[in-house]
């Protein structure tokens, strides 16, 4: 351990006594930032994806209907 001491003296009159010590103990902090420009780029292309997928659902359900109603309109 290092200890410092430091007076604080007015006319060689010792008022205050300051004295630094450093612990033998160590703390570690981890922090972790995100832009908020990566945080929409994220949401963003959860929405594209989203959208892609709901196309792509609507795309088959109109060819599957239009298929069911021929089946019904020709069946013989």
């Amino acid at each position: 351990m290092n200890t410092n001491v430091f007076p604080l003296t007015n006319n060689q009159v010792s008022y205050v006594y300051f004295s630094l010590t450093k612990s033998s103990q160590k703390y570690e902090y981890t922090r972790s930032v995100q832009k908020i420009s990566t945080v929409f780029s994220f949401i963003g292309g959860i929405i594209g994806a989203l959208l892609t997928a709901l196309f792509i659902m609507n795309s088959y359900t109109s060819f599957a209907f239009e298929v069911s109603m021929a089946t019904e309109i020709f069946k013989k």
